[in-house]
């Protein structure tokens, strides 16, 4: 599975749960945001980040500093959550899972 063919997949399930999702197509070269996190999945009652890899690589610098900032923010309960996602994740059916619960 390519990509493309991944997010793809992924924003095809926040739709059919009718959620909000944006997908930032290339964060780095965006001024100041490097390393943002692929998607931003807004739902009725919180809002997911999830970083998109193919499979279980090295996080960059910039989506470590994402990573640790948005995981700081998310108590217990906290309106934040933040997910990297693989394929396998999709495959395995833990992206539908944590899609209907946002």
């Amino acid at each position: 599975m390519n990509e493309y063919a991944f997010t793809s997949m992924v924003i095809d399930l926040c739709r059919d749960n009718d959620l909000m999702v944006h997908h930032v197509t290339d964060s780095r070269y965006t001024q100041g945001s490097a390393g943002f996190p692929d998607l931003v999945i807004m739902g009725k009652y919180n809002i997911l980040f999830a970083e998109l890899k193919l499979e279980q690589g090295e996080l960059s610098s910039g989506q470590k500093k994402w990573a640790y900032g948005l995981i700081a923010l998310a108590g217990d309960p906290s309106p934040v959550n933040y997910e990297i996602w693989t394929p396998a994740d999709l495959e395995s059916g833990k992206i539908a899972r944590v899609l209907s619960w946002t």
